[in-house]
């Protein structure tokens, strides 16, 4: 609905000049906020409200100015700029790095061990897998479906680095989080550039939500030894549908007193 000025304030010649947080070079201010609405754009919402103002700034005498003053567009726009920046100038870097990685160790001479547990349940349900780092996200879930027991019947997702990964057809949830292609992306993209352990998280069930935490590293590879394969853990994985670790605790505690 339509809003001026005349149906909110009066305009008129006021008294003397006031001081203070109300004024600004001498001048009178008056700051007023415009609010969105929950899930608009606010880039959207900057330009409309810039526009509306210049319609309004017209009605005005001439000696009162009417813009806006923090323009979310701009802010957003720096935000973008800066990102950007930052990715080409640390794609760079990731270049560099792996090439002086190659040259130290031997990608071919590498493999990638992952520990990883399901978090919420003890004693700690494990497992120690060695996989190539050729390998992708979606590759991956295959290995932990199988390592862990699962059926594949539910929906997945990795999380790395505050992304979300998994299958294209996932519905984006309440948070409106893009998911990218898990079948795009390899070990090999992120596992190395920084010399140390990376950790992400995998979640399979999002009703149950069987949350799995797994850490990564870079080990020399056994000449004599096949890729994939689980090289330790413990226990038994839950059953499927039990209802998340809070579930299976009860599914424990009822099974051992029949």
């Amino acid at each position: 609905m339509p809003v001026v000025l005349s149906q909110v304030a009066t305009v008129k010649t006021g008294q003397g000049i006031r001081t203070g947080s109300a004024s600004e070079n001498g001048r009178e201010v008056v700051v007023g906020v415009a609010v969105m609405r929950i899930r608009e754009n606010s880039r959207t919402v900057a330009t409309a409200v810039a526009e509306r103002l210049k319609v309004i700034g017209r009605s005005l005498p001439t000696d009162i100015v009417v813009k806006p003053v923090l323009d979310r567009t701009v802010l957003v726009n720096s935000t973008i700029s800066t990102v950007a920046k930052n990715l080409a100038e640390g794609a760079v870097l990731v270049v560099e790095f792996t090439a002086i990685h190659e040259d130290m160790f031997g990608s071919d001479n590498l493999i990638a061990r992952i520990e990883t547990h399901i978090l919420g349940i003890e004693p700690a349900v494990s497992r120690t897998l060695e996989l190539p780092f050729s390998l992708t996200l979606a590759q991956i879930h295959a290995v932990l479906q199988a390592a862990f027991g699962w059926t594949d019947n539910h929906l997945h997702r990795f999380e790395i680095g505050g992304f979300d990964y998994g299958p294209l057809d996932l519905e984006e949830d309440d948070s409106n989080r893009r998911t990218f292609d898990s079948s795009s992306v390899r070990l090999h993209d992120f596992a190395l550039r920084y010399g140390r352990p990376v950790e992400f998280l995998y979640e399979y069930d999002f009703g149950d939500s069987w949350v799995h935490v797994l850490t990564l590293n870079a080990v020399q590879r056994d000449p004599a030894a096949r890729y994939s394969r689980c090289t330790g853990g413990s226990r038994g994985g839950p059953p499927e549908d039990s209802g998340g670790a809070p579930g299976y605790a009860e599914f424990l505690e009822a099974w051992s007193d029949p």
